[in-house]
């Protein structure tokens, strides 16, 4: 799937198509309307579309789950109205059951691949287990990409699901304790990671400065190796971090200047945008490093 990116400019506006594996990458100081930005795209470009917001708090009082299928899709789809609100910027609602949507998809995920290969193999069907073990073997884990991602990240973790459904963490190979003991920046790499390895293929991801939590060290090589994990999405990130354009595969830059309201309420941009790569492009960037 294509998303059609339209950014009111102050002389014109900017338009352009995103694709299936490529990311847009707001640049910009504080102040500027990076998240403004990404809050009126996501109210304008329809359904598949998921924001992640850094001003989201990401505490959670235990890793074991206890919300019904019901309640979680419930849950989605009021937070999906929220976020459209124009105060979803800067006010968040039930933080600590927001945090645990993206907990309860990672566990059924999980669960989903374990019962079609358990019913084959209760109903003695030995054909439909080798194929469901083989359609198992090509569709990764969630858990396994996410220990994936924290080892090429650095990050000494590796996460389970334990009895009762519980997500417990283990550091440096010692023993497992509930998730919910993870540092701030732990547990917002286990949400932005399970949110965007259980999304449907097909959908635009908005990650509003994902290293707000994270260290430098850790935020480059984990958002790169996330964003190749899901190379059937398309994906903007709002972000600081200025070295993090030059790590991804030909990305479009957009460096935010400002933003100007209208009654209150964002309506236009000041910005330069850097295309796709291209010799001119690269020395382009290399400049703007220089004068971040």
């Amino acid at each position: 799937m294509s998303f059609p990116i339209t950014i009111p400019g102050q002389a014109n506006p900017l338009t352009f198509t995103l694709e299936a594996g490529e990311t847009l990458v707001l640049l910009g100081a504080n102040g500027t309307g990076k998240s403004a930005l990404v809050a009126y795209l996501h109210k304008i470009l329809g359904e598949h579309v998921i924001k992640i917001s850094a001003i989201r708090q990401n505490c959670f009082e235990t890793g074991k789950l206890s919300m019904s299928q019901s309640q979680r899709d419930n849950l989605h789809e009021a937070f999906k109205l929220m976020d459209r609100e124009d105060t979803s910027r800067f006010f968040e609602r039930n933080p600590s059951e927001r945090a645990n949507l993206p907990l309860f998809d990672l566990v059924s995920f999980e669960n989903r691949r374990a019962r079609k290969i358990a019913t084959f193999i209760d109903s003695n069907d030995t054909e439909r287990v080798n194929a469901a073990v083989n359609e198992a073997c090509n569709t990764h884990s969630v858990i396994a990409q996410i220990n994936t991602l924290f080892s090429y990240s650095n990050m000494p973790i590796e996460i389970s699901i334990g009895d009762k459904e519980q997500l417990l963490a283990s550091k440096n190979g010692c023993s497992h304790f509930d998730i919910a003991a993870l540092s701030d920046g732990e547990r917002n790499s286990v949400i932005v990671a399970a949110t965007v390895l259980t999304t449907q293929p097909g959908t635009l991801i908005l990650i509003d400065e994902p290293e707000r939590h994270l260290h430098r060290s850790i935020i480059v090589p984990f958002v790169v190796e996330l964003i190749k994990m899901r190379s059937d999405c398309s994906f903007l990130i709002s972000t600081h971090e200025i070295t993090l354009p030059s790590s991804l595969e030909s990305p479009h830059i957009l460096l935010v200047r400002e933003c100007f309201y209208v009654n209150s309420k964002p309506a236009s941009w000041d910005f330069d945008y850097i295309a796709k790569s291209s010799p001119e492009n690269e020395e382009l960037y290399e400049g703007l490093k220089k004068t971040y």
